[in-house]
């Protein structure tokens, strides 16, 4: 990747695993030891049209087809590459990204085959492909916990039968994914701070 460009950063896990937590640690880690750093910070499903429909259904306002519910998050995530993520990162804005098609393979597996999955999600994989991808790797009985522990209100895929599904296509798809894809496995277990730790070292090493 030319020096001027950013890079392309995905953070992955199941819902709880504390993903989103080490993102916002990392961003916040970076900045104090290279505040010259640019970040942006984005989410899947994006906040754009298709993303936002995405969201009435995760939180139960619509009911779509399974199938059909794939379909979009392939859609909103075109959408969210080419409209926000590439031209931050031609920027030189380094992209960190709270899902990727990853989610995709491992939230809709148990709907549509990975070939499938993998075909919906080609034109956006065809443009870009991240520079890392983080996994935090946390027990679905532990996210469930922390789950009931953060709100009230649980989302489509927030049972710990539905995690137990999502972990096995997780991992199934980061072993065909390997010589693909740059994933890097971290404990999801350890404290906020260790991970992060573990996830600026990581990056150092492909600044």
């Amino acid at each position: 990747m030319a020096d001027n460009k950013g890079r392309f950063v995905v953070f992955e896990g199941l819902d709880g695993s504390g993903k989103t937590t080490a993102l916002e640690g990392l961003i916040e880690k970076i900045k104090k030891e290279d505040p010259d750093r640019k970040i942006f910070q984005t989410r899947e499903p994006s906040d754009g049209e298709v993303g936002r429909l995405i969201r009435k259904a995760l939180t139960k306002q619509i009911v779509l087809e399974p199938k059909t519910f794939t379909l979009l998050f392939a859609a909103d995530r075109y959408e969210h590459i080419v409209n926000e993520v590439k031209p931050a990162i031609e920027r030189g804005e380094d992209v960190f990204c709270d899902r990727y098609y990853f989610s995709n393979l491992a939230y809709q597996g148990d709907v549509a085959s990975r070939d499938m999955i993998l075909s919906f999600n080609r034109p956006a994989r065809d443009l870009i492909t991240p520079d890392v991808v983080f996994f935090v790797d946390t027990p679905p009985e532990e996210c469930m916990r922390r789950i009931h522990k953060g709100r009230d209100q649980e989302e489509l895929f927030e049972r710990v039968d539905k995690l137990k599904i999502t972990e096995r296509f997780y991992k199934e798809a980061f072993e065909s994914l390997k010589d693909v894809e740059h994933i890097y496995i971290l404990d999801g277990t350890l404290t906020p701070d260790q991970i992060v730790e573990k996830m600026f070292d990581i990056l150092s090493d492909i600044a």
